[in-house]
């Protein structure tokens, strides 16, 4: 990771936030690649649905375990998705 505007780069936290305006409901599938090196998790409306505690360096590779997946079924109406990550 590069860091932050501060110089800072170690202990760094992220956050990813989307807003999705489903009409009709429907399943969703979210993937993602980073180098989260002391885990991450994605919440939906709030409600934590996927996280991993250990590292997730994926290396460029989609087939590693090491990215976050949810695949998700989401009733019809506007949704947050909000994605966090930690680097140590």
């Amino acid at each position: 990771m590069s860091g932050c505007s501060d110089g800072a780069n170690t202990n760094i936290g992220y956050k990813f936030v989307m807003t999705i305006d489903d009409k009709i409901g429907g399943t969703y599938f979210f993937e993602l690649g980073a180098d989260f090196s002391a885990g991450g998790a994605i919440f939906v409306d709030g409600t934590p649905k996927k996280w991993e505690e250990s590292s997730m360096y994926w290396g460029g590779m989609w087939s590693t375990s090491a990215s976050l997946k949810l695949s998700i079924k989401l009733s019809p109406g506007e949704h947050t998705v909000t994605i966090y990550g930690a680097d140590n």
